[in-house]
């Protein structure tokens, strides 16, 4: 579905708010890896680390970027020892841009941020990896949207947030287009609060959310609209995704019996 869009819509792109990784136990790893080998495969543009993620650490973190060449992003994470981001802290993508030899101009240029929650634990009570640190959120929403609003047309934030902690930082940091959310009760999808729309996600694994956004020529948002596709029986499964979903089940399989013997 998402090569479909991809083949008829040259302005779109495909992003993830994170918490794909579920607790720091071998199967859970195995289980996170090949989620981001799905993503890659799948072809998203920016992928948020979200709280899940920072339980992990930052060694299983960039094995998983660089292993399974996933676009992680994080604006608020950083490597404890050397005081340097753990990855990416930005991503600045053309939509609808022209090529000349190599190099993109035009079109519509969009910055992506992303943000990890505060706390230290994740719903299970886990700690967070003591080589990462988590930046103030609200410190590095502001020096970030200072520096990108300048020359970006959009900025855009993806979150592991609730609606009330997003709104928060909103409101002291103007200039935000977009913000993702990842938690909190959702009586409905999108809303949009003064210059702002904030987007809930769709149920993991049940629903493919796509938001559609009506510019001005001055590339400001006059308008939105969201649409949910349910994926069902109904959605045509792709070969190579299947083949990957089967690997993993061998994977998984392999290293429990592996698990048993050592018991």
């Amino acid at each position: 579905m998402i090569k479909e869009k991809r083949e008829s819509e040259s302005l779109l792109l495909v992003v993830d708010n994170g918490n794909f990784a579920r607790g720091k136990d071998l199967p859970n790893e195995l289980k996170a890896r090949y989620l981001a080998r799905a993503m890659n495969h799948m072809g998203y543009d920016a992928i948020n680390l979200g709280q899940e993620e920072v339980i992990l650490g930052s060694d299983q973190i960039l094995d998983i970027r660089d292993r399974e060449r996933v676009p992680l992003l994080s604006s608020n994470l950083f490597q404890q020892e050397s005081d340097r981001p753990l990855v990416t802290s930005y991503l600045i993508k053309r939509l609808g841009a022209s090529r000349f030899l190599g190099f993109e101009y035009g079109g519509l240029k969009v910055a992506i941020l992303g943000l990890a929650y505060e706390g230290l634990r994740n719903p299970r009570g886990e700690e967070a990896s003591q080589g990462v640190i988590l930046a103030d959120p609200q410190e590095t929403l502001a020096t970030m949207v200072s520096k990108l609003r300048k020359h970006c047309d959009l900025v855009v934030v993806l979150s592991d947030l609730d609606l009330q902690q997003a709104q928060r930082l909103a409101q002291k940091v103007s200039g935000i287009d977009l913000f993702f959310i990842e938690r909190g009760a959702r009586p409905k999808h999108v809303e949009q609060i003064e210059e702002t729309i904030f987007v809930y996600p769709a149920s993991r694994g049940a629903e493919l959310g796509d938001i559609e956004l009506v510019l001005n020529d001055r590339n400001q948002i006059t308008s939105h609209q969201i649409q949910w596709t349910f994926l069902d029986k109904n959605v045509e499964g792709d070969a190579e995704f299947i083949q990957l979903i089967n690997d993993y089940k061998a994977a998984l399989k392999e290293l429990q019996v592996k698990e048993q013997g050592c018991k």
